[in-house]
């Protein structure tokens, strides 16, 4: 088939065809015959409006010899025969022809319902409830040809019958075809270099817009119940040319027109943003990344040999990870400002060795200003460190805003105090985030033990205020603003921070002393603040639309105003932002109590949970 006929957007690499029997249902069984049955898919002259296979403005799809169709024949006392059949024709028009087992006796079909796809298309599953469904999985990184990125959907729903004495069938009247996929041309023009890699990404008032990659279609409709989605959609060529072909799956956006963002990486990094309205089934839209127009900015490319020593040679530079990397010692990075684009790429620190103890632990151990890091997963093993703030990706924010998008972290850590420090702040992701910085994470995510270890300092002047989070350890944006009373009071003032749409699961977060959790009776200072929390220990900044899942949290906790506080979200009793909305605990044990919720800040200690 022309690579122009279908595109789709998919996961996966294997291949199949699952039954299309529904749990609780019976195929056709009893004593069987086959019988060679023939299906015509027909395409001429009939226009995209009619739903055929031809789509994208005109240009007409072609079958190809050894194209296959797979059909599901529905009974009229509802079993199903399955058959898969494939034709020797090229063309618009072309006779499909295959061997289906059914009973000897006459079989009244009620509905047949057909469906093609592409090699790059898995996990295909076909539901015959209703208009008839099709689930299925399309890669999120393309090779920029959607030749094989492709499905399509059929029905005949005029009833006949197969006879006791049919040694052959052919299918009343010629089948169509409905396309489920769009198609993106993307022209280059001017970019100097090799294209390594081509990225999409949707704006819609504001937020990112998933794509769907794994989803289930109605065939009649198209329309989609959404699956696994990702945030970027990539093209990674496999030959250099100046057109290349995403495929898209339909895709409704709250707002029209909403802001598409092509960003192609060559020598350096073009970025190009068109409006874009919603994407329909079987449309072909075009754009074009013009050098002399869009945003340029000069990219280092990183690998495991030149990850610290570019970085730390340019911290405000602009740098891309291009593959999956295992370091051999955990790097050493103070004062960023720059952007880090994971590229979707694995830090793998399982066997690095540990760099001396310092206060701020993590891949950056400090950013400055407006610092990025996105799209990187981060798999850390099991450590121990000797620190005042830290997390596995970032220690301390000192200024600025540090924005997370797209980062997730795996691996345990134990945490001890660097020195006479003050403080020890822990997260999965980020340590701490002092008043006069900011932190903006959404879509980021940790699994693993946090374990605060201060065991040994047990008498009430060598406590310290201690902070632990599945996130972060502590957010304390506008600490300063807010209202200073000698009771309970949320309020805006750190609203600057937000973090929005974070998952913690199945994982440990422990800050006690002694194994304890239990408050000033067991001799620690009363003065001395102590947070637990499974998105933050604490955080004067925006928390929703979080997720904690399958955790455990242990941490020391007393009454109201304490400073000693366990909870599933966030550990502080005050100066808590009162826009927390949306935030879920699920399966999750707070000393020892299982917990289960919604949590949404509010006015008083009630409120708090």
């Amino acid at each position: 088939m022309r690579n122009y006929i279908l595109s789709a957007i998919c996961f996966g690499a294997t291949v199949f065809v699952s039954a299309c029997t529904k749990s609780g249902e019976e195929n056709v069984s009893s004593t069987i015959r086959n019988i060679e049955m023939t299906i015509t898919a027909d395409r001429t002259d009939l226009a995209p409006a009619d739903g055929t296979r031809v789509a994208y403005d005109g240009l007409t799809a072609l079958w190809e010899a050894g194209d296959q169709l797979h059909a599901c024949f529905v009974t009229d006392d509802m079993k199903t025969i399955e058959g898969t059949f494939t034709t020797a024709d090229s063309g618009e028009r072309a006779e499909f022809t295959g061997t289906i087992s059914v009973p000897e006796t006459d079989v009244n079909i009620a509905k047949v319902f057909v469906w093609y796809y592409g090699d790059n298309v898995s996990g295909v599953a076909f539901s015959h409830e209703g208009n008839g469904t099709l689930a299925f999985n399309i890669p999120a990184t393309q090779d920029g040809d959607i030749t094989n990125h492709n499905i399509g959907a059929g029905i005949h729903a005029e009833p006949f019958t197969i006879s006791a004495a049919d040694q052959s069938v052919e299918l009343p009247g010629a089948l169509t075809f409905q396309p489920l996929f769009s198609r993106l041309d993307i022209k280059l023009d001017g970019i100097e270099g090799d294209i390594r890699e081509i990225q999409l990404s949707i704006t819609d008032n504001g937020s990112t817009v998933p794509f769907n990659v794994g989803t289930t279609l109605d065939m009649t409709d198209a329309t989609a119940t959404n699956g696994e989605t990702v945030t970027v959609l990539r093209v990674e060529p496999t030959q250099q040319a100046t057109e290349y072909q995403l495929a898209l799956l339909p895709l409704d956006l709250a707002t029209e027109p909403s802001k598409l963002d092509v960003v192609v990486l060559a020598d350096s990094k073009y970025t190009a943003s068109f409006a874009v309205k919603n994407i329909e089934r079987g449309m072909r839209y075009g754009v074009t990344v013009a050098a002399a127009s869009a945003t340029t900015e000069e990219v280092t490319y990183l690998d495991a040999d030149n990850f610290a020593d570019a970085i730390n040679n340019d911290l405000d530079g602009n740098f891309i990870l291009t593959d999956d990397i295992a370091l051999p010692e955990v790097p050493v990075i103070n004062g960023f400002s720059g952007s880090f684009d994971g590229n979707g790429h694995t830090i793998d620190l399982t066997n690095a060795e540990s760099s001396d103890p310092m206060m701020q632990g993590g891949i950056f151990n400090t950013t400055t200003g407006d610092a990025s890091i996105k799209h990187l997963t981060v798999t850390a093993g099991e450590r121990s460190i000797e620190m005042s703030e830290g997390g596995f990706i970032v220690g301390q924010v000192n200024d600025g805003t540090l924005t997370l998008e797209n980062v997730h972290a795996s691996g345990s850590i134990t945490a001890s105090r660097h020195d006479d420090a003050t403080h020890l702040f822990a997260g999965g992701l980020v340590g701490f985030v002092p008043n006069g910085a900011a932190i903006i994470a959404d879509g980021c995510s940790f699994t693993g033990n946090i374990t605060i270890d201060q065991d040994a300092l047990w008498t009430s002047l060598s406590v310290k205020n201690s902070y632990a989070g599945g996130i972060v350890g502590a957010v304390q944006t506008g600490y300063g603003d807010f209202p200073i009373t000698d009771r309970y009071q949320g309020g805006t003032a750190g609203s600057a921070s937000r973090i929005t749409n974070c998952t913690v699961s199945s994982a440990v977060i422990t800050n006690t002393r002694g194994g304890s959790t239990s408050g000033p009776s067991i001799g620690i200072a009363t003065n001395k603040e102590i947070y637990t929390g499974g998105i933050a220990g604490r955080c004067t900044g925006i928390i929703t639309g979080c997720t904690v899942t399958d955790c455990t949290i242990r941490g020391v906790e007393d009454g109201n105003g304490s400073g000693k506080q366990a909870k599933p979200i966030v550990g502080n009793d005050w100066y808590e932002n009162t826009g927390n909305t949306d935030n879920t605990y699920t399966n999750t044990t707070v000393n020892g109590s299982e917990r289960n919720g919604t949590y949404t800040a509010g006015p008083s200690y009630s409120d708090l949970n």
